[in-house]
Order: C-alpha cells, then structure tokens, then sequence
C-alpha cells in the first residue's frame, strides 16, 4: 500500500502556512511521501464558464450574501482558486500510489504524526473493504452520521475540505463529476457530487486535523476554529492601558511598533489610556504628542507624581478603577516592542470564551525545555508551569534568533504585555512594595498561559525598581 500527501498552500511563508508545513511534513518520517504543492492566488473575477450558478459571480469579487438573508453567497476567485486547487489534485491521481491524503494550507496535526500516520493506514484499509471514496480526518460536521466503526462515521453531507483521504483509482469517478458537474464552492460541490451519485462517504469520529486561526483567502475575514465549528467574535473590543515613566524614547519606539504592526491602531481598542509616572514637563508635552499622533482624541492621559518608594505602583491600582469586570485589558509597559502582525480582536475573544484570567505574549515556547511540551493547550498556547520555572527572554539578538533569557517562576500572572480579564483587578490591590507583581499573582490565584510564540520584544537595559 503506497499513500502520497498533496498538501495545498498559497503562501509558503506565511507565518500560519509554515506552521502547517511543520505539523503536516512531520509524517513524511512515517512512511508517506509527502509533497508541498503552491498554488497561486486566484485574485481576479473568477469565469462563469462552467460555473454551476454564474449569477452568483460577485461582480466586484466581494465576497457577501447574494440575497441578504438567504445564506447563498457570491462566488469569488478565492472560491475558484480553491476549487482549482483541490479538483487540479483529484484529476491528476497517479497509478503509482493507492491513497492520497490531500491538506489544505492551514492544517494542523492535533495528536502524534507517528499516531496519525498509523491511523491513515488504517483507514485505508478500511476504504477497500467499505469501498469509500472520501473519508474526512477532521469529525466533520454533517446533517447525518452513522457509526460504522470504532473511529468512524458514515455521512451524507460534510462541510470542511481541510484534511481527508481519496482513493487514487477512483480517479475516473472523479473526471466525470467534473464533466457533468460545473464548478462552484468546493465544499458545496462535494455535496452536490456524492448527492447525484451516491458513494460512501466517512468522517473520523475525533478531530485529528484541525485549521489554525487566521486570514480566509476565500472571504478576507480571520476565523478561528473550536471543536469543529467557526467560532464568531464579539465585537467587544479590549482597553489599552500603557504605562510609562521618564523612558520617552522607550516609550515613542513602543507605540510606533503598535502602529507599524496594526492596521487601524485608533480603532482597535474601546478606550486607551497612558498612566505616566514623575515624567518631566517636557517629557510630557511629547506623551501628549506621540500619542495624538497614533490615537488622535481616543486616548486619556494620567499622570502620577509622588516621590514616595514605590508610589508608582498606584498605577497598577488605578486599572481596577478604569475597567469594568467584563472588560478584557491589554496592559503594556513602554519597554516592549511589537515586532510581527498581531490581532488584537482575536486573542480577546479566545481570552473571553476560555476559563484563563490572562494570556502573555512574551515567553515563547521553542525557548523553554522539551518537556514543557506538556504544557501546550490548544495549537498556540501552554499553560504557565508554577511551580516550576520557565525562560522569560530579557533581549532579543541576531534577529530574534537568540537572546539573554532569566528563569523564574510567578504563580500565574505577569504585568509583561498580556490581555487580561478585568475581574482579577477586582480582586486584590497592588501593595507598594518591591515584590507588588508576586504578591498580586498569590492574591489573585488566576489561570495564565503563554502564547507559543514571542510578539513583544524588550527594549529596556534597566529596571526603573531596581533604582529605587
């Protein structure tokens, strides 16, 4: 038996296409050949010759609803380059393979390839003898399913087209769909297939593949994905709180690297404020001016001035008093740095449907020891180790390919830059003390984890505590 993976993507540096390309070329190792296949964007109006419905071609190749309301949408080139791209593999099946599993750009392995791999060999013996021309890894979703083995499921209809399995030498079965069949959105024409002339179609009872977040290059929108199905943001939109204090120039290169990583910067949070501590006057006069610039009038501006050890940390306090409970809070100190694209939106609707208190974007996962792999929730976060230590990066060099690290350990909790629920500033006050950051995180008790990967850079050479 000789399976063949043909894994679509568009965008091969993308940073979610080469995180798929890591998970799905893990099984190369396993037996299975494995082939990237880079398809070009279809960006331009798509043809309405054999088009199954060429009146739903969007005339500006907008995606949307072709009649509001009645859930048909336009076709777009993203439709057709999809289309393109999956049918191009389907038609070309080579008699030198038995099987090939066919992976949509954003794919992930959710458990261990050596597993996968085994379980797709599995699978393809079980395609012989239930003579199956399609069978989904991914517990797709289906108005019917009907047990059929341990880990299967029979359908009549599915809905994603991210990972699943064919038989190369129902090739011809394939050709002819494509005659009598014109194109229209992938997923929507499977159904149409397996409806005119039925075959058995399955789907794996656990999701082994899931599609990590990210831009649709069908529709524009960003999408996240839990247990299968799309998940749709609030449209809450987070508080910027920064805080500062005598580091203007920290302070200018952090709120540029906001700008230059943010589309739309002045719309993307509900209220921003900047909670400045015994800067000058002239220093003053430029927070005032940097601010305006990136934030226009949707910002508010405090300023602290007490010369009392450890008066500073009454900023920490004054969050309590300018978030809400239900509100979540990006706090971000004006020593880091933003240094790749990052969705604000997007980690505050994850935080607000999960039971964590806040999530860090500082402590990437590559940088800690292997073992921590245990600490991996989901596909992009782990969970904060305490007790144990973990490698908090101090400066970044070559790139951000190194950097000076310390280990520590804080009970779930950080003020490096993270989103947070405003609840746990309801919870306990900061003290004004050398250890306020510790004392809060034994206070509180929350539930912290990491983002896997590093977003924010630390600038600053010295610790405005340590001066004190």
């Amino acid at each position: 038996m000789k399976i063949q993976i043909k894994h679509l993507q568009t965008k091969p540096d993308d940073e979610r296409e080469i995180i798929s390309f890591n998970s799905i070329s893990n099984l190369e190792q396993y037996g299975i050949e494995y082939e990237r296949v880079i398809n070009t964007p279809y960006n331009t109006t798509p043809p309405k010759e054999h088009c199954r419905r060429p009146d739903h071609i969007s005339p500006n190749n907008q995606p949307g609803e072709f009649t509001p309301g009645s859930g048909i949408g336009y076709l777009t080139g993203g439709h057709y380059g999809c289309f393109q791209s999956h049918t191009n593999v389907l038609r070309n099946l080579s008699e030198e393979y038995d099987y090939t599993v066919i992976f949509e750009a954003d794919s992930y392995i959710e458990i261990d390839s050596q597993k996968l791999s085994e379980l797709i060999k599995e699978f393809c013996k079980i395609m012989e003898k239930d003579n199956v021309y399609y069978l989904s890894l991914a517990n797709n979703l289906s108005h019917s399913k009907e047990q059929v083995h341990d880990l299967l499921l029979k359908t009549k209809n599915e809905f994603f087209t991210h990972a699943y399995i064919v038989r190369n030498k129902d090739k011809s079965w394939w050709v002819k769909q494509f005659k009598e069949m014109g194109w229209d959105g992938y997923d929507i024409w499977l159904n149409l297939v397996f409806e005119k002339d039925p075959q058995n179609r399955y789907t794996t009872k656990e999701e082994y593949v899931t599609q990590i977040e990210g831009i649709s290059l069908i529709d524009g929108e960003y999408k996240t994905w839990e247990d299968g199905r799309l998940i749709t943001p609030p449209t809450e939109k987070p508080i910027l709180i920064i805080s500062s204090g005598r580091r203007i120039n920290y302070l200018k290169d952090t709120i540029e690297g906001l700008s230059k990583h943010t589309p739309n910067l002045d719309n993307t949070f509900k209220k921003v404020w900047i909670l400045d501590d015994r800067s000058s006057v002239g220093e003053r006069v430029l927070i005032e001016e940097i601010m305006t610039k990136y934030f226009g009038d949707k910002y508010q501006s405090i300023y602290f001035n007490s010369n009392e050890p450890y008066a500073f940390v009454d900023k920490f306090n004054m969050i309590r008093k300018l978030s809400n409970k239900n509100d979540i809070v990006f706090f971000l100190e004006d020593d880091w740095v933003l240094n790749k694209p990052f969705n604000f939106q997007h980690h505050t609707d994850i935080l607000r449907k999960s039971n964590w208190t806040s999530i860090s974007f500082t402590d990437p996962l590559w940088l800690q020891d292997k073992s921590y792999n245990e600490y991996i929730i989901k596909k992009d976060y782990w969970k904060n180790p305490f007790p144990n230590p973990y490698k908090h990066p101090l400066e970044w060099f070559d790139n951000s390919s190194r950097c000076r690290w310390v280990s520590g350990a804080m009970n779930h909790y950080t003020n490096n830059p993270n989103l947070s629920k405003g609840e746990i500033y309801h919870k306990a006050e900061f003290k004004n003390i050398k250890n306020f950051e510790w004392e809060f995180a034994e206070a509180i008790q929350g539930n912290h984890v990491f983002h896997q990967d590093c977003y924010f850079n630390h600038i600053g050479k010295e610790s405005l505590i340590n001066q004190l």
